[in-house]
């Protein structure tokens, strides 16, 4: 198995796609053409380009009780999350500032309040789980 990716924090996406163009160079070509791995790696770079379109992301306020304390991937009452969703309104769970990644905590419409839904799946999302 190959290790292509570093293990310390990546400040911006451009080094991380560099750090995969990098991969494919070193280990996913041969004879100059792109083998089996370096075509995984340039999917996977195209799919992660395509979910951090941000304009397509909906923001959502967390109003149900924190569980900051309670959970590793806890959510703190009155603060502002992001839904991750792709091109395809495919969604890919919520994000905070840091981008820290929680999928499929608490998601239910007692929780939330849409403060911004661009594509309409956060509200598709969140009826789908009413309560009342």
């Amino acid at each position: 198995m190959i290790w292509c990716w570093r293990h310390e924090y990546h400040h911006s996406y451009s080094e991380y796609y560099s750090n995969l163009d990098e991969c494919i160079k070193n280990h996913g070509t041969t004879n100059g053409e792109l083998n089996k791995l370096g075509k995984m790696i340039a999917d996977y770079k195209a799919h992660v380009q395509k979910i951090n379109i941000k304009e397509n992301w909906s923001v959502l306020r967390y109003i149900g009780e924190s569980t900051d304390s309670i959970l590793l991937t806890g959510f703190t009452h009155g603060r502002y999350y992001y839904m991750a969703i792709d091109e395809f309104k495919k969604t890919y769970g919520i994000f905070d500032n840091e981008e820290y990644y929680a999928v499929g905590c608490l998601l239910n419409s007692d929780n939330w309040e849409i403060v911004e839904d661009p594509t309409g799946k956060a509200r598709k999302m969140l009826n789908a789980t009413k309560t009342s």
